[in-house]
């Protein structure tokens, strides 16, 4: 996760904000510009952090 992260924000460093405002393909041929895809992959990382912790915390031995 670190190493993905790290190379995220590497990449982050090499646009600028103009760049969020560009718009591709997403979903089912719907056009969606880089900030809204963005924070779709923030939101479902953190989503998917507190499904982690959950199962963790249910599989500890108590």
């Amino acid at each position: 996760m670190d190493q993905v992260r790290n190379r995220t924000l590497e990449f982050f460093k090499s646009v600028n904000d103009d760049w969020l405002d560009t718009e591709e393909d997403f979903w089912y041929e719907k056009k969606a510009n880089y900030y809204f895809m963005w924070f779709h992959v923030f939101e479902d990382e953190l989503n998917h952090r507190g499904q982690i912790r959950l199962i963790r915390n249910r599989l500890k031995v108590k």
